[in-house]
């Protein structure tokens, strides 16, 4: 890797790792989900320092151009990414569905709960 590539992926995953560290600290990212972009800026910063890790990646897996391992396992923990979000998007989901159904459930009993006190009201008036 040329020597000015690697300054500038450094430079990159630097600003990437620190821009996820004031999101978390300034809690516009939990830290669930920032645990796997600081993991990707770690391995990033890895194959960055020590760019001879891409080509034992691609020996061990066969694979002759090295550029065709690093996509490849850039495409492996997008994925992996994509499906950790969906999982959690799917939770949210079914727990959005759940407080709308608790939520409809406390405003029955809140009117029900109303119109008694309304209607034991009007019977107190009536007396």
């Amino acid at each position: 890797m040329a020597l000015k590539l690697q300054v500038i992926l450094l430079l990159v995953t630097i600003i990437f790792l620190i821009i996820i560290a004031n999101m978390l600290r300034n809690e516009k990212i939990e830290l669930k989900y920032s645990l796997t972009w600081i993991f990707t800026g770690i391995i990033m910063l890895i194959i960055t320092i020590y760019p001879a890790i891409t080509d034992a990646l691609a020996d061990l897996m066969g694979v002759v151009d090295t550029v065709n391992a690093v996509f490849f396992l850039a495409l492996f923990f997008l994925l992996l990414i994509v499906f950790s979000l969906t999982i959690a998007l799917s939770r949210q989901s079914n727990r959005i569905k759940e407080i709308a159904q608790e939520v409809a459930l406390l405003e029955y009993n809140l009117r029900k709960y109303s119109d008694l006190v309304q209607l034991n009201r009007n019977t107190n008036l009536d007396k």
